[in-house]
């Protein structure tokens, strides 16, 4: 099996910025610089600055930088030189918008799909050392905490106006529920109608719910934007996660 022939089919199109996330979540969601090269606005260049991308838009002038928002833009023969002329560190991505986030929470189950379509049973359990966590053990985990952990910290929202957030400690779930032994393909299905559920609720959220404030169990201060972000970033985690697994199979 390569990992490269996991890479064909994708779920979202280029006009959604969850496409951009799922072509790196399918990449494993490497850390780092990133920069989205295209030659169509609308379909390249605004659906990636929406997830919190860099961009360079490929025209007829020569390179230039037009600002964060608008990004760079230029031949595509300037390209290498105007790589080498930019400070790399400036390229890194930030999902901190409403919009960002929600495109890396819809991404994820369509990343890791296409990750693990082609698994056999040996390979969702396989766990690479005694410490790791094989793929069905990730999935029941970003499951069980998709029900009762990401669900019950948007109704807390929803029902308080500065509510508290609690933390269980969801790592000993693995032991404790005996993920190793479940159905890896039944438990994605179950964590995909789970996140589906998720976005439902967050449909409802407005722009100034975002800014409720609430205290965090482990993060302190915070409010619900950022909470929304956590859980993206818990996904990128695990996306990780699984990546680095599939590659020692």
């Amino acid at each position: 099996m390569s990992l490269f022939e996991l890479t064909i089919i994708f779920i979202f199109s280029k006009t959604h910025p969850a496409y951009y996330a799922e072509v790196l979540g399918r990449m494993g969601w490497p850390d780092g610089s990133v920069l989205m090269v295209g030659n169509d606005m609308e379909r390249d260049i605004r659906p990636a600055q929406m997830l919190g991308l860099a961009t360079y838009h490929v025209d007829d002038e020569s390179a230039s930088k037009s600002g964060p928002e608008a990004g760079a833009r230029g031949k595509l023969s300037d390209l290498r030189l105007w790589l080498e002329s930019t400070d790399l560190s400036a390229l890194t991505p930030s999902f901190k918008t409403k919009d960002s986030i929600l495109a890396v929470l819809a991404a994820t189950p369509a990343a890791m799909n296409g990750l693990t379509r082609r698994l056999n049973a040996a390979d969702w359990s396989h766990e690479p050392t005694p410490d790791d966590w094989a793929l069905t053990e990730v999935i029941c985990h970003l499951r069980d905490t998709e029900r009762e952990i990401n669900q019950m910290q948007i109704k807390l929202f929803a029902e308080q106006s500065e509510p508290f957030i609690p933390r269980p400690d969801t790592s000993v779930w693995a032991s404790q529920r005996n993920y190793l032994h479940e159905n890896g393909i039944s438990a994605l299905q179950e964590f995909n109608d789970a996140r589906r559920e998720t976005l439902a609720l967050l449909k409802k959220i407005t722009i100034e719910d975002l800014g409720k404030k609430a205290r965090h169990a482990i993060f302190g201060p915070t409010n619900f934007l950022e909470v929304v972000g956590f859980i993206a970033e818990h996904d990128r985690l695990h996306i990780q996660q699984a990546w680095s697994t599939l590659k020692k199979l």
